[in-house]
């Protein structure tokens, strides 16, 4: 499933076909939350770290159903998978990185509701999908050992899924940690997570939760960028402490531009240029005059998180992570 299937508000009409089918969905980024990811038919995030096995599993799929299928919303790679494509969307469903060997424009609750009588339910649909989230879930835990004054990102994402109230919109920047973040974070609702298209300019994440918040100001809102990003543009703190809204602004602190580093890995080349000194963000909130908590160890977590989620006023969050559990995505 894409981000058609925003653009047509078909989720609804998503959901009934998969149901109907007991086949395993998948979704691209933006569209996360117009399928409910506890549904036991979710399979996981395509074109974000740890989906491999989605890769694996769909080359060895008969043919492939495109729901709102755009290639815009592809992040780590381009599709790369050899089988026979039919692709329903509003416009553009003949999206040749897809090579569909059908394109149906239209509108898509209602083509997704006509082709509902063409396919029998599959047997082992849920158990596919299980399999898959086991996969997944193994290929985002890192191997390398944990570096003391660190929490380890997947045991951070999980925490903070503890943590967050029910109904908080979450802002996401650019860097290494979205596309892990992208996989781990479970999305029920639409318009509750939101990412910039793609790998778009780092500068996302901050602004747009303070547009939400200013938008609805009863809703718990959350912001989380890499430090690479926040200190692009740390004036609109600023902002933030001038609006006063409670707001949750998270860094990850790798002290790395971790994705133009992982090219360098990728590639044979000394790392150069990527890696940058400690800042010190507790003394940075205090000078916009914004409350501070750490993360820098799991056993803390979820309390850290849960206190800076019950505060009335905005509050930086430095969590601390090694960055070389990007080694495993190279």
């Amino acid at each position: 499933a894409g981000v058609g299937i925003e653009a047509a508000a078909a989720q609804d009409e998503l959901l009934a076909r998969v149901e109907t089918w007991q086949i395993p969905v998948a979704v691209t980024p933006k569209t996360k939350g117009h399928f409910p990811e506890s549904h036991p038919l979710f399979a996981g995030c395509f074109t974000a770290y740890g989906d491999n096995p989605l890769r694996q599993a769909l080359s060895e799929c008969d043919l492939v159903i495109g729901a709102g299928l755009d290639s815009v919303d592809f992040v780590t790679s381009a599709w790369e998978i050899n089988v026979p494509v039919i692709n329903f969307n509003l416009a553009g469903a003949d999206d040749p990185a897809l090579k569909p060997l059908a394109a149906i424009d239209g509108d898509l609750g209602k083509l997704l509701t006509m082709i509902r009588r063409y396919r029998q339910p599959d047997a082992t649909g849920l158990e596919r999908a299980a399999h898959l989230r086991t996969q997944i879930a193994k290929a985002l835990r890192t191997p390398f050992p944990h570096k003391p004054g660190t929490i380890k990102l997947h045991d951070f994402i999980a925490a903070l899924q503890e943590a967050a109230p029910e109904k908080t919109a979450v802002t996401v920047d650019v860097g290494a940690f979205k596309l892990v973040f992208l996989q781990q974070w479970q999305t029920e609702q639409p318009k509750s997570l939101f990412v910039s298209n793609g790998l778009s300019a780092m500068g996302y994440a901050l602004p747009g939760a303070l547009a939400i918040k200013l938008a609805q100001p009863e809703r718990p809102v959350a912001a989380i960028a890499g430090d690479g990003a926040l200190l692009m543009y740390a004036g609109e703190l600023e902002t933030v402490a001038r609006c006063g809204k409670p707001l949750v602004i998270l860094v990850v602190v790798d002290e790395a531009l971790s994705l133009i580093r992982l090219k360098q890995l990728r590639n044979d080349v000394p790392i150069h240029g990527t890696e940058f000194g400690h800042t010190n963000f507790a003394a940075l909130a205090q000078a916009f005059g914004l409350a501070y908590r750490l993360v820098d160890g799991v056993e803390t977590a979820v309390s850290t998180l849960q206190n800076a989620f019950h505060l009335q006023n905005p509050v930086l969050v430095e969590v601390r992570i090694d960055n070389i559990e990007y080694d495993h995505f190279k």
